[in-house]
């Protein structure tokens, strides 16, 4: 009995399905180089003049925050010398891609994305750790400074910012401030300025975003896809 003929369209489909695969899951960043940094603490001191986190005039003194970097050691500059520092740099302000992918803080139940182009960066070193973003964009309408730096103290188990930490009696802390300047009327649409005391630390590696995880399902799916047809053609 003769052979069957295999479909050359449809083994040239199973290849072109294994491809966007392959393609789909290469595009997706590799979770190893991107890591969650997730801080806790109370607000040391903080004048919500125009309602950023709750109602307008508020003090926000005592309340509990959470602070979330999320960074790619990937982009900008790494610079890590063994048992010294080991720290990633970036921003407009250098020329650099940013090596922050996110940064949020949440106060009084309210979430508000601190995420500046102009400077960021996150690190280790032998005596803590530090993440600072900063944002600077002026425009004819509006001027816009924003800066959210904190900085911990206590025991440093490893000087290499994609260690997974956790660490439950740090000290330190540092401003938040978010200002944004309506030049047209001399306004201030949002106006905060705050010191955020630090008390916790956690480090490790980012859970994928929603968008990733439908990329890397969409990609298995096609894989099995193409598994399948090819398959069913040689049987």
């Amino acid at each position: 009995m003769p052979k069957p003929v295999r479909p050359t369209a449809k083994l040239s489909f199973g290849k072109l399905l294994l491809g966007c695969a392959a393609a789909t899951l290469l595009a997706t960043p590799v979770l190893a180089r991107i890591m969650h940094a997730q801080i806790t603490g109370t607000v040391g001191y903080g004048f919500d003049e125009t309602g950023l986190f709750g109602p307008p005039l508020g003090d926000l003194t005592g309340q509990a925050f959470v602070a979330d970097f999320v960074y790619d050691t990937a982009l900008g500059i790494r610079d890590h010398a063994p048992g010294l520092h080991d720290w990633v740099v970036g921003g407009t302000a250098l020329g650099l891609a940013n090596p922050l992918q996110r940064v949020t803080v949440d106060i009084n139940a309210h979430s508000v994305s601190l995420l500046g182009h102009y400077f960021g960066s996150g690190g280790v070193a032998q005596d803590g750790y530090f993440f600072d973003s900063e944002e600077r964009l002026l425009s004819p309408a509006f001027k816009i400074d924003t800066i959210l730096m904190l900085e911990l103290f206590g025991a440093v188990p490893f000087i290499n910012v994609t260690a997974p930490v956790s660490l439950q009696s740090v000290y330190g802390g540092g401003p938040l401030q978010y200002y944004v300047h309506d030049l047209r009327d001399d306004s201030y649409p949002i106006a905060f300025n705050g010191y955020l005391d630090a008390q916790s630390l956690r480090i490790g590696a980012a859970v994928p975003e929603p968008a990733n995880w439908a990329l890397m399902i969409a990609g298995f799916s096609l894989v099995g896809t193409s598994l399948r047809r090819r398959h069913a053609v040689t049987a």
